[in-house]
């Protein structure tokens, strides 16, 4: 046990080393907001649990990474120095599980997940599992509940926390396929969902509706169609409408018989000025003189 006490408080860690995994609990009670500062002589390979209270780590004074309650990740860190930073006083409590890199490699191979991570970490690059902390499932917060619970008083009690250690590693990475998996689908079902507006559009670009009109169409709220379709098709759905209804009206526009007022009526302009106003911001002329050069 190591307890540090000062004006912040006290701060209680407990190692306990089994199987070649080293684990170690943190008990923080804080009275005011403090910095505590870990310098790494070896490299950091394993696990981070934050199981109550907030809790923000500065990588060599730089990028932070943030674990709310129960909330977990796998990082990967060069021997370099990290800050815990705790901006709020009241109880935390922290879980570390260091694993052997061979051992760690092992299950990364196993999981497709090797590549991503160890080209990155033998670069001296500090990383983790996507790009943010992982919330804890049932079956992860079980192991880690079986962890900090526990202590060791003898060899078979040791074998059974390293059991437990790569239990969760093996759920931890086994959840993040998941994830990945959930997200592509999701991903995949957004883009359809976005060609399914650009269609629409093209369908309907004569009709009046607002951004508000075409998200519930599409069971969206107006901020996710407006990223999501310029995202994928470089232009908000409103640009692009306009771009439409601009194509379709130099096209009628060649048509020497279709008077202008019934071209703006087709492309969705009741209004003739404004009309003529979107066309010659779009194209530098005004329609009438596109008809003239027409004729």
């Amino acid at each position: 046990m190591y307890i540090i006490q000062g004006p912040f408080g006290s701060i209680f860690f407990q190692k306990i080393i089994a199987g070649g995994i080293e684990i170690w609990q943190g008990y923080y009670q804080l009275t005011h907001a403090c910095t505590v500062r870990f310098l790494y002589r070896r490299s950091y390979t394993g696990i981070h649990a934050a199981i109550k209270g907030r809790q923000v780590y500065r990588v060599n004074g730089g990028a932070e990474i943030a674990f709310g309650p129960d909330e977990c990740n796998l990082v990967l860190l060069p021997s370099i120095s990290v800050e815990q930073c705790i901006d709020q006083p009241g109880e935390y409590l922290s879980l570390d599980i260091f694993y052997p890199y061979g051992m760690l490699c092992r299950y990364l191979e196993r999981h497709s997940l090797l590549g991503q991570l160890s080209s990155q970490y033998e670069a001296q690059i500090p990383c983790m599992l996507g790009r943010q902390a992982l919330s804890v499932s049932e079956e992860i917060g079980g192991v880690i509940r079986q962890l900090v619970q526990s202590t060791v008083i003898d060899i078979m009690q040791a074998e059974i926390f390293a059991l437990k250690s790569e239990e969760l590693l093996i759920r931890l990475l086994g959840n993040h396929l998941l994830w990945i998996q959930g997200h592509t689908q999701l991903q995949n079902a957004q883009q359809q969902k976005m060609a399914d507006v650009k269609q629409y559009i093209e369908s309907n670009y004569s009709e009046h509706f607002s951004i508000e009109q075409l998200a519930r169409q599409f069971f969206m709220n107006a901020t996710s169609l407006k990223n999501g379709f310029k995202e994928l098709y470089g232009m908000g759905p409103f640009t692009y409408l306009q771009s439409i209804r601009m194509s379709i009206a130099r096209d009628l526009l060649a048509k020497k018989t279709i008077p202008v007022g019934e071209i703006a009526d087709a492309c969705g302009y009741k209004n003739v000025s404004s009309f003529i106003k979107v066309f010659k911001r779009h194209y530098g002329v005004t329609p009438g003189k596109t008809k003239k050069i027409a004729k």
